[in-house]
């Protein structure tokens, strides 16, 4: 059984022991300023910025006290500005301009133990995720037009959320991601390339932090940040037209900063 299947099973097992109990199930809207940054050398790095839109849903177990499972999905779409380059095989860099579309989806499945203190509803956490996206660069000079990558990557999370019970509904949270699995898909055989090996960015530790309010039972405003660095790949050589190439993903970050409207049933 390989790392994708026990992910699934384990999300897949933590729904089935909650889905007898009273839960909460809500639905979500929202943007958010999205950046994607690739650092070169030699520059220039790659900046990609602009808004990103999603929608998604949520289900979480309702206990007063103790253990209980959640999970939510969204999936999201969005057309940025890329600011770059372009690299040619030989370690040159040159600088491009163009736009990139982002079209994805994430899943997230955790486990909460709940307590009461002092007025506040605290849940401790930990859970599984994954994040799945397609990276389309506009690039007239290229077949097809475009310069296609897929990503996707498995994580581990565990943080604290918290809840104002009473009066104003204040809410926020913070968490850890630590990625045990990544692939990319560069679609190097679209430039010539004889072969298309999966390349695997390094594995760097991140962070969600949140803040929101609840308005009502049924509606809740909230502001969040996202973090997400990944090393650089080990280097893939690759022929093309007789000669051959050393192909790797630059160290990379992904950052969020973003708001969502929700609404519980």
């Amino acid at each position: 059984m390989n790392k994708r299947t026990l992910i699934a099973a384990a999300l897949a097992a933590g729904l089935a022991a909650a889905g007898a109990a009273q839960a909460a199930v809500s639905v979500d809207a929202g943007v958010e300023q999205f950046d994607w940054y690739e650092y070169f050398s030699p520059p220039p790095n790659v900046h990609e910025h602009g808004p990103v839109g999603f929608l998604g849903a949520a289900w979480t177990q309702q206990k007063d006290a103790g253990l209980l499972f959640a999970a939510s999905a969204k999936a999201y779409d969005g057309k940025i500005t890329y600011d770059g380059g372009v690299q040619d095989g030989f370690g040159n860099n040159t600088p491009f301009s163009t736009k990139t579309r982002y079209r994805g989806w994430q899943a997230e499945g955790d486990a909460l133990y709940r307590t009461l203190w002092s007025g506040w509803t605290t849940d401790w956490f930990a859970g599984l995720g994954v994040n799945q996206w397609s990276r389309r660069i506009r690039n007239d000079s290229l077949p097809g037009g475009e310069q296609i990558e897929d990503w996707r990557y498995y994580y581990l999370r565990t943080g604290l959320q918290i809840r104002q019970e009473g009066g104003l509904r204040w809410h926020g949270g913070i968490a850890l991601t630590f990625p045990v699995q990544t692939h990319e898909d560069a679609h190097l055989t679209d430039f010539g390339a004889d072969s298309n090996p999966e390349l695997h960015p390094g594995k760097s530790i991140g962070g969600d932090l949140e803040v929101g309010y609840r308005f009502n039972p049924h509606w809740d405003l909230t502001g969040y940040y996202t973090i997400q660095d990944f090393g650089r790949s080990s280097e893939q050589l690759v022929d093309a037209g007789g000669l051959q190439f050393v192909v790797s993903q630059p160290r990379s970050r992904m950052q969020s900063l973003g708001v969502r409207v929700s609404y519980t049933f």
